[in-house]
């Protein structure tokens, strides 16, 4: 008989018995209109429907009291609030998505209990092992898609050099996109963002101690691990208090973006409160505009993040809200503070370590429409706070960035990425446009997210000679 494994994991004490029924295809429902005095029909729709597959199961118990247990087990198991992955041993190199439907009721024999369990699969195939699609260094490349059904490829361009756009294609001329080519006759390609900050904070050496917080006391000393800048020491104030160190710009700025990557950590015990904050400062150090990770409360673990143009006196919070994302969760994180002439921006995310993808992301703009809060930014603050004698979260900044932005005339294409940079287009279910983990949003018309058919697939990376393309997918079957 078959054993199963439903999300990567088996149990010795469930036996599949015979007749299993799993359906040859997912069912297929069509639409069929009639016309009068024609005969038969029109084909006007096909529809693939739920894949439902039934299991007839014994459990196999010590006694009655140990039936009841891996009942509740069995519960832990397969009641799952997403889909995963189902897999049967006599065919151990497909894989279904499922959930359990129904319950499942036990005739109890003695020790053993017999009953049905009924999966449903709300997408409707099958699938294979993920397979790479093996550019080798080249722009062009012929795969066979061995599968029955339309498969979902995942494209990841590693950038050699800086490029204005990025474009993949198959062989019938269906492509995805981001950017746009350049017309030499016409158009130049320039540089949006000038960088003169971006510094991995392994040493203090250019930093100095600042003079200038938000409603606190600066108290304590800030060194670097070697990875980034962490607090040392707070010293002791009344209400907020705790070290800060400041460093000059080569340039004094009316258009920014600022960006620093961060870890915030306030779930080691309840009643953690402390804040880390980017501050921007102009050249007598009034505060420009921060961006913050911060933690209030004194009975639970509760993150919240800021991004402020003006200073704490005369300031508006364009972003003030309690992330999703940090509920429950070790974050490591990116915030940003962008200015462009009365347009300003914050930007505050998760950044997931296995993938480095951007998570249940914060993204905000304001229109400093009378032009209160135009100081320059000539620094750039870290400062760590804790209050009173409160014990402060872990908290840590690994990088910080501070990009000058030029601005364009009309007959200038910015590069959209530069050497290093990774563009990933993800045509699953996802749907996703990515820039070093962050979603890209400004997809042209007429670009759109492509399947490999059934056969031979023929694809081709624009612009040539720009990319290191990594491919992959997995067939489906029908």
């Amino acid at each position: 008989m078959p054993a199963l494994s439903f999300n990567g994991v088996t149990k010795n004490y469930l036996t599949v018995l015979r007749g299993s029924s799993r359906p040859a295809w997912a069912p297929i429902e069509r639409d069929i209109v009639t016309i009068s005095d024609l005969p038969g029909g029109y084909l006007s729709e096909t529809n693939i429907m739920i894949r439902k597959i039934t299991i007839p199961v014994l459990v196999k118990a010590d006694d009655f009291t140990d039936l009841e247990v891996l009942k509740e087990d069995l519960a832990s198991w397969l009641v799952t609030e997403k889909e995963e992955a189902l897999v049967f041993s006599d065919e151990p190199d497909r894989t279904y998505f499922a959930v359990v439907d129904g319950t499942l009721d036990l005739d109890k024999l003695v020790k053993r209990g017999k009953g049905i369990i009924t999966f449903i699969c709300p997408d409707p195939y099958k699938y294979g092992p993920e397979l790479p699609i093996d550019f080798q260094g080249s722009d062009v490349v012929s795969i066979t898609n061995e599968g029955t059904a339309e498969a979902e490829p995942t494209f990841e361009l590693e950038v050699l050099k800086p490029t204005t756009f990025a474009l993949v294609q198959n062989q019938s001329n269906e492509y995805m996109m981001i950017g746009q080519p350049v017309d030499i006759e016409d158009f130049s390609a320039v540089e949006e963002y000038t960088t003169l900050l971006n510094n991995a904070l392994t040493s203090t050496v250019g930093w100095t101690d600042g003079n200038n917080i938000d409603g606190g006391t600066i108290e304590g000393t800030i060194v670097s691990d070697g990875n980034g800048f962490v607090p040392e020491t707070w010293g002791y104030a009344e209400g907020w208090h705790g070290p800060a160190l400041k460093t000059s710009l080569s340039e004094v700025l009316t258009d920014f973006r600022v960006e620093a990557e961060v870890e915030f950590n306030s779930m080691d015990a309840p009643g953690l409160i402390g804040r880390l904050e980017i501050h921007l400062l102009d050249e007598v150090d009034e505060i420009v505009g921060k961006a913050s990770i911060q933690d209030t409360y004194t009975g639970r673990s509760y993150g919240k993040g800021v991004v402020r143009a003006g200073d704490n006196t005369v300031g508006y919070h364009f972003i003030e809200e309690e992330p999703s994302w940090y509920r429950g969760n070790i974050i490591k994180g990116l915030l940003r503070i962008t200015r462009r002439g009365k347009r300003w921006g914050g930007y505050i995310t998760e950044i997931v370590k296995e993938s480095g993808r951007h998570h249940t992301r914060s993204r905000e703009f304001y229109f400093d429409e009378e032009q209160q809060f135009t100081r320059n930014v000539a620094q750039v603050q870290i400062h760590f706070g804790r209050r009173w004698s409160h014990n402060a979260p872990t908290m840590k900044v690994n990088n910080i960035k501070v990009d000058k932005i030029n601005l364009l005339t009309s007959a200038q294409i910015p590069y959209i990425a530069g050497t290093g940079d990774i563009i990933t287009f993800d045509h699953t279910k996802n749907g996703e446009v990515l820039i070093n983990g962050e979603p890209y949003e400004a997809i042209p018309l007429g670009a759109d997210f492509f399947p490999l058919v059934p056969g031979e697939n023929r694809l081709t990376v624009f612009p040539f000679d720009t990319f290191n393309t990594i491919a992959r997918y997995r067939q489906r079957f029908k």
